[in-house]
């Protein structure tokens, strides 16, 4: 006869895990000219020239202040319309609230048109903000 400790103690973590886990969301999300992130201005905007870096800030917040929200997978997906053309990502441990965080990519790498960064936490897309890159 197998002992059951082993699932119960499994089963426990698990449990203890869930109730612990708090899941940020996002507040807001800017995107901006990489030259104004430089100077500390987050100066939003929604059209690019194919010379300028597209910074993407995305701003997290969870309601118990007191408590870290962990570790959770970020990423980025940059669409041209509908179509993938970049992606990053990154684990990041979201220690107090609020949260920022940051992505950045070269216009000129993207091309020309109507483009959208999408903010992904743990598999599920939870901002999404369009701009343009013209000449």
């Amino acid at each position: 006869m197998q002992s059951n400790i082993p699932k119960v103690i499994a089963l426990i973590s698990l449990l203890v895990l869930a109730a612990c886990s708090i899941t940020p969301r996002v507040s807001g999300t800017v995107l901006t000219k990489k030259e104004d992130a430089i100077q500390a201005r987050r100066v939003p905007a929604n059209v690019f020239s194919p010379a300028d870096s597209v910074v993407c800030y995305v701003y997290f917040q969870w309601d118990e202040v007191t408590k870290q929200a962990g570790v959770h997978e970020l990423a980025w997906r940059w669409y041209q319309d509908d179509k993938l053309v970049s992606q990053g990502e990154k684990r990041l441990h979201f220690r107090r609230t609020p949260y920022t965080t940051w992505t950045q990519r070269s216009a000129g790498s993207l091309g020309l048109g109507h483009f959208s960064v999408a903010t992904v936490l743990d598999g599920k897309e939870v901002s999404r903000t369009n701009f343009e890159i013209r000449p």
